[in-house]
């Protein structure tokens, strides 16, 4: 553990006398001993005149990642709040932050942080904090992070000028979860709790998160870095797909969600989520390609056509769908 400020010095600075957070952090983990360290201590030197909490899913790591956060815990048992899963959450299909971590926060604000991300700003807190309570028609907040790859931190993403501004629901839909960082946003607990019995069944939740969060006056966008996010870590769940079989599931559970999320938006946005549904099957089709599976790859680029897609990828490879010359150059192009 490296040196912080003590439990004691970092609530002498909140003004709130109660010790109700204002800002719950959700965090969860798996398998992250190299990384969880810099996200605790991300979390702790968060200086805040209001309280704030720690709340950690560990989601039955096999390594010392749930001891280094019992270490944290012994250190500030007011603040870090754990669960120890004892069975794996994710490989069951849980949502594993909105059920055990969302479901127990306090405060009014819900900040997260997955466990191999961390954040370099002490006053990210704070500032997201500040920039809500100015704008109280708006339910989440986001910024820029720099991405890391192999312990190298490189280029920024999300990064959208240096100017605050306000971004419509219909952009965070396009933006298909990867608008802005996981580890970037802060919601207004209301938004993101009492959640539809569909989204637990959802199987990648980032993307309603943040349509969620945005339905009510779009999404706030900060021009501060103040996070970075690993890219392919150790225990990153954006691993776990690698099989045709995985990759079918997971586009076809996602396709019943996109509906939902249709039928939940009305009418008004049907186009994005048309756009949604098109780029889905357009993956499966550049993940047939790429396995040299032809006849998988045409249903799919029919399917991503049927929705008339302004994706204009889609359009390509449908165009191209017959020639085979061509898409054996598009398959050595991929793997190269």
């Amino acid at each position: 553990m490296r040196k912080l400020r003590t439990e004691a010095d970092i609530m002498a600075s909140w003004e709130c006398s109660s010790e109700k957070p204002l800002v719950s952090i959700c965090c969860i983990t798996y398998n992250q001993e190299s990384y969880i360290e810099d996200a605790l201590e991300g979390f702790l030197m968060q200086e805040t005149d209001f309280p704030f909490e720690i709340l950690v899913n560990d989601d039955k790591s096999t390594d010392k990642t749930s001891k280094i956060i019992c270490d944290y815990t012994d250190q500030y048992p007011r603040i870090v709040k754990p669960i120890y899963q004892q069975a794996n959450q994710f490989s069951k299909g849980v949502r594993v932050n909105p059920v055990f971590n969302f479901s127990r926060a306090l405060g009014d604000y819900i900040a997260i942080c997955e466990g191999d991300d961390y954040w370099i700003s002490s006053r990210k807190l704070k500032l997201q904090v500040d920039e809500l309570r100015k704008h109280p028609d708006i339910n989440m907040v986001f910024h820029p992070a720099k991405q890391s790859f192999a312990e190298k931190v490189g280029r920024e993403t999300c990064n959208y000028g240096n100017k605050k501004k306000i971004f419509s629901l219909s952009q965070v839909i396009r933006g298909d979860g990867g608008f802005s960082p996981s580890c970037s946003l802060m919601f207004r607990t209301k938004a993101v709790t009492d959640l539809p019995k569909w989204f637990y069944e959802a199987p990648i939740g980032d993307l309603y998160l943040q349509i969620f969060g945005s339905v009510r006056g779009g999404a706030l966008y900060l021009p501060q870095t103040m996070s970075i996010y690993r890219v392919n870590s150790i225990g990153s769940w954006s691993l776990s797909i690698s099989s045709q079989i995985q990759m079918e599931k997971l586009v076809a559970s996602s396709d019943i969600s996109m509906g939902c999320m249709s039928d939940y938006l009305g009418s008004k946005y049907q186009g994005d989520m048309n756009y949604l549904k098109s780029k889905n099957y357009y993956k499966l089709a550049v993940f047939y390609l790429r396995n040299e599976n032809k006849s998988g790859f045409q249903e799919a680029i029919l399917k991503a056509n049927r929705f008339k897609p302004s994706f204009y990828r889609v359009k390509i490879l449908y165009f191209l769908r017959n020639m085979n010359i061509i898409l054996n150059l598009f398959v050595r192009l991929k793997k190269g």
